[in-house]
């Protein structure tokens, strides 16, 4: 799998994404959830000689979600969020967002706050949406830490405290965020 994710990603090799889904689709098939994913990723992108084909992404998806491969739970869970593949449905779009979440994706638990803040899939909670925020803020997400900046700002599950708010937002901005300049600039004008 490391081959395979070598060519995906252009690290110390020539980005090849064919040679990545021929050593990923070995792996795969040995029952490797990473390279499960990443053949599945391939097949919902399609290359140049690799025609897309979803039905095939959502089959992978779901090999690697079983062994709880969070990459897979998130991808499996953007199709339930935009009825790609699948019919929408939210409800399992934030259970396997929350999954992932469980299993170590940052960006899924960034989204389940979201999903909470909004009621997405699940009761408005914005208290909860604060701890996931949280969460994914504290481990580097820079969307994580734009979106504890408007917690903090808005007073979302928590008392509104711009100084915090401000400290976050500049956070996210160090990291390319760009909404958190254009929301660091609004603050100071």
């Amino acid at each position: 799998f490391i081959v395979a994710s070598s060519f995906y990603n252009g690290l110390g090799v020539e980005r090849d994404v064919e040679k990545a889904y021929q050593y990923a689709k070995i792996a795969a098939e040995y029952g490797h959830s990473g390279a499960q994913n990443l053949v599945g990723m391939i097949n919902y992108e399609g290359t140049d000689t690799l025609e897309k084909n979803e039905e095939m992404a959502l089959k992978w998806y779901r090999k690697a979600a079983k062994s709880n491969e969070a990459a897979a739970l998130y991808n499996l869970a953007m199709l339930y969020e935009n009825g790609a593949v699948v019919m929408q449905n939210y409800n399992e779009a934030f259970k396997y967002y929350k999954m992932a979440s469980d299993f170590g994706s940052i960006s899924g638990t960034n989204i389940i706050g979201f999903f909470h803040e909004h009621g997405i899939g699940t009761e408005r909670n914005k208290v909860a949406a604060f701890k996931y925020y949280f969460k994914a803020a504290s481990k580097g997400s820079p969307f994580g830490q734009y979106n504890l900046g408007r917690c903090f700002f808005y007073g979302i599950g928590i008392e509104k405290n711009v100084i915090t708010a401000i400290k976050w937002f500049e956070l996210a901005g160090l990291q390319g965020h760009g909404n958190s300049f254009l929301t660091l600039a609004v603050i100071h004008d």
